[in-house]
């Protein structure tokens, strides 16, 4: 399969970059929203949305490379190459964003992580719940008391 020329040539492609890329950043504000607020479901739709936009990138880069990669030696417009430079800048915009998301992720995920902490010790005090051996939780009681009644 042979990848067909964007319209606009390597100046219409770096454009479809940048607009993805834009997109991509849009989508990362609207994700640390999500977090901030706690909104599980507004997260997961949001991550599939970048996820399918990623997929978009990385073809439209693989396109680039196939297409523009130019031998050592031969330049590009100065026109395309200024588009470059404002696309990674984008880029550069992006993965800020993106760290910062990780960040609230994990914060995210250790707040829901220490919840569940909570839950298991206050719920392993109760009969028929198993501990981390595999055997059920059981009251300690003295040998005597139990004999005794």
């Amino acid at each position: 399969m042979t990848p067909r020329a964007p319209l606009g040539g390597p100046a219409g492609l770096c454009q479809q970059l940048r607009q993805v890329t834009q997109r991509l950043i849009d989508s990362s504000h609207a994700l640390s929203r999500a977090l901030l607020g706690r909104h599980v479901e507004a997260t997961w739709e949001i991550l599939a949305q970048q996820e399918q936009l990623a997929g978009q990138f990385s073809e439209l880069m693989r396109l680039w490379q196939t297409l523009f990669a130019a031998p050592e030696g031969m330049r590009l417009p100065a026109t395309v190459e200024a588009q470059r430079e404002l696309l990674r800048q984008e880029i550069g915009k992006l993965q800020r964003v993106s760290r910062e998301n990780a960040a609230l992720a994990r914060g995210f995920v250790g707040a829901i992580g220490r919840t569940l902490d909570g839950l298991g010790k206050q719920s392993a005090t109760k009969a028929g719940v198993y501990n981390r051996l595999g055997q059920v939780n059981r009251a300690r009681t003295s040998m005597l008391v139990s004999q005794m009644g």
